[in-house]
């Protein structure tokens, strides 16, 4: 038991409902994940199955998931009757990716979306502070609570910045660790290299970009999964330096999107990874932007919508009870609402411009200061988005069937 910390993180099959009562909530490429609920805590955790020798490092987590916006390390429990080792954690309604899907075309209004983005970039900020790089972030690793409280999540792919392992090879490639449309170019070009603070800013901002828009992140037209899949992303990536088209984040026009998206995501997902600017300069400007702009009167809206959505969305779902929360939602029938019941979201313009919310409701920084506000815009070319609210049904295509087969493949490394 000493091996695994402090006794008290070690918890007891008593501390449990019994076995045949949890529920699988989550079956990923390496381990699976289930909803408990645990007597020692008096309420329902996720008991993610993992490998005997990941349990080693639980201090470590323990002390990582102290932060408002990194989930929560409860402890571990050695199943030995089911020859098992779980890491218990807080329990989240929703990943990020689940919560998309539930949504289909419906948007997540927009004071939401703002601290959605703050919360994503204050938790990675704070891995950055203790000497962690991610390496898989992603949607399905950003876990959401009941309250749209965001926590990082999955720290299999976590990482000591003096700590890399061999990387692993696809196809005859060299492949960067993580999932690979959410890795940035100079992933792809130095597979081999450790990965970086800059890297986990680039997957920030797609990660932004699937979440505001639930666009694919590449066209989904069907082909082969080989290795001239793998060369298509290098080439377009790397080579050709592509980025999706902003005018879609528009929602109808580029000026109903609060100018501040536009710039968090061209500069998190910059060309040049030098100008990406540290994850602590992006979250104190989107602090100031909602201090600023975002009044409480909003965001409470904007929940009550997204919750109402949530409702409706998850209704579809009552009459398959087979289906688990991770299943895709995107072939499902949409709900049917009136067009004039669509959630508004605020733009520029409609969000207040003087200082009505209290600073404690925005996270602080947990170290450094601000650094200079970058300001433009995006949209050089003049040109609009749709104008029906809802998704484009064309995107430039110079990729096909990558996210729909790479999503979900990615290269193991060692840890929880």
């Amino acid at each position: 038991m000493a091996a695994y910390g402090e006794p008290s993180l070690v918890l007891q099959e008593d501390n449990f409902e019994p076995r045949e009562k949890w529920k699988k909530i989550g079956d990923g490429f390496f381990s699976k994940v289930y909803k408990a609920y645990c007597y020692k805590h008096n309420g329902d955790v996720a008991a993610k199955e993992v490998r005997g020798d990941q349990l080693k490092e639980i201090q470590k987590l323990v002390k990582l998931s102290t932060h408002t916006h990194v989930v929560g390390i409860k402890g571990v429990y050695l199943d030995r009757d089911h020859y098992s080792d779980f890491i218990i954690m807080e329990y989240c309604s929703y990943s990020l990716s689940q919560l998309r899907e539930i949504l289909g075309k419906t948007y997540i209004p927009w004071p939401r979306c703002l601290h959605f983005m703050q919360q994503i970039l204050s938790g990675v900020e704070f891995l950055h502070h203790n000497n962690i790089i991610h390496r898989d972030i992603k949607p399905e690793n950003v876990m959401v609570t009941d309250s749209f409280v965001c926590k990082i999540a999955d720290f299999g792919p976590a990482k000591d910045r003096a700590s890399y392992t061999n990387p692993k090879t696809i196809y005859g490639f060299i492949q960067p660790s993580g999932t690979m449309v959410y890795n940035s170019p100079e992933r792809w070009k130095s597979p081999a290299d450790p990965a970086k603070e800059s890297d986990n800013i680039y997957s920030c901002a797609m990660v932004f970009y699937k979440m505001i828009t639930n666009a694919d992140l590449f066209c989904m037209e069907t082909r082969p999964q080989d290795e001239s899949v793998l060369m298509d992303l290098r080439y377009y990536l790397v080579d050709q330096e592509y980025r999706h088209d902003l005018k879609y984040v528009g929602r109808g026009s580029p000026d109903t999107v609060p100018e501040i998206v536009i710039t968090v995501i061209e500069g998190c997902w910059h060309v040049n990874p030098t100008e990406r600017k540290t994850v602590q300069h992006w979250t104190e400007l989107l602090r100031e932007y909602i201090i600023k702009n975002v009044t409480s009167a909003q965001l409470a809206t904007a929940d009550t919508t997204l919750k109402r959505l949530l409702r409706e969305g998850k209704s579809l779902t009552d009459c398959d009870d087979s289906k688990s929360p991770t299943t895709p939602l995107r072939n499902r029938t949409p709900v049917k609402r009136d067009t004039n019941d669509r959630p508004d979201s605020p733009t520029d313009e409609d969000l207040p411009t003087e200082d009505d919310q209290s600073p404690s409701e925005v996270d602080k920084p947990s170290t450094g200061e601000r650094e200079g506000a970058v300001n433009h815009r995006g949209h050089a070319d003049g040109s609009e988005s749709p104008t029906d609210g809802h998704l484009p049904t064309s995107k430039p295509k110079p990729l096909v069937g990558l996210e729909s087969q790479m999503s979900n493949l990615t290269v193991q490394s060692d840890g929880l």
